[in-house]
């Protein structure tokens, strides 16, 4: 299954794959993606 959501803050993270673990016995890997604005943010806090 590929499940794709906004997550607003990392914290929100054990929430959403806890489920998955423990429900499921899931192998759960994570693909972290951002938006043009994120990336522009990010990069500028590199100089």
């Amino acid at each position: 299954m590929i499940l794709v959501f906004d997550m607003q803050d990392s914290s929100q993270l054990p929430s959403i794959a806890d489920p998955f673990f423990q429900e499921m016995g899931a192998e759960v890997t994570f693909e972290p993606v951002m938006n043009l604005d994120d990336l522009q943010k990010g990069l500028s806090a590199l100089r």
